[in-house]
């Protein structure tokens, strides 16, 4: 059988990997001590665009006259997380940081930096990570560019004793474990997932996750919520 000579946009794959951009990340392998150290200088960058979300938040509330529970409500959230994001005391994750600026009338690239990517094919080589504010959370998007696009794919890693806030929101999510391990809790329920396990819920009841593994644990996540945003064509 031959190879595809082309990914799902009509781009080549030949020029995928021939020609990378030398202004992004992906112009250096990443295994290389070149490309750890290329990586970790563009992660620093993005986490420095990425800081101060907390009182970026708290300026558009008060802009528009709203008070923390009512944001917290429409975000799915506690009022008191709310309160420890605006004083950067926590920071949300990234569908949560979606539902606190749709709250507030906002866009998540109004808050945050990550990388645009109109790629079908992502080489592990050449992914790109970034963070929000303090999280200990890197996150690196899998899902492509173009009209209509309805999944949001990422692939995160999570350090041990990671627990997320307790959230809602719109749509689906589905969670496989890649390595190491989590606690899913979806309303009364708990679960423990191990390597090549997975979930599928309706993310409209309050759930939270956590890490159960003593290293480092890496997940693919897709869920139904627009966090990367489509540019305009």
């Amino acid at each position: 059988m031959r190879k595809p000579t082309r990914d799902a946009l009509g781009h080549s794959i030949s020029e995928q990997r021939a020609k990378p951009d030398p202004a992004t990340p992906t112009a250096i392998g990443y295994g290389s001590r070149q490309g750890r150290s290329r990586r970790a200088d563009v992660l620093t960058a993005l986490r420095d665009k990425n800081s101060n979300i907390g009182q970026k938040i708290r300026q558009r509330r008060r802009r528009l006259g709203l008070t923390l529970r009512e944001v917290a409500d429409a975000a799915g959230l506690s009022a008191g997380f709310l309160s420890q994001i605006e004083r950067d005391l926590a920071t949300p994750s990234l569908v949560s940081l979606f539902n606190i600026a749709k709250s507030i009338d906002a866009s998540v690239s109004d808050f945050l930096v990550t990388p645009q990517e109109e790629r079908a094919v992502f080489l592990d080589s050449e992914r790109r990570y970034f963070s929000i504010s303090n999280s200990p959370l890197l996150y690196s998007r899998l899902s492509s560019e173009f009209p209509d696009r309805s999944l949001n794919v990422t692939f995160v890693k999570v350090p041990p004793g990671y627990t997320s806030e307790l959230s809602s929101h719109e749509g689906e999510e589905v969670m496989y474990v890649v390595s190491g391990g989590i606690f899913v809790t979806i309303g009364g329920e708990h679960f423990e997932l191990g390597k090549d396990d997975s979930i599928h819920f309706r993310s409209t009841t309050f759930h939270k996750w956590g890490s159960t593994s003593g290293t480092e644990t890496k997940l693919l996540t897709i869920v139904t919520v627009p966090v990367y945003e489509s540019r305009e064509a």
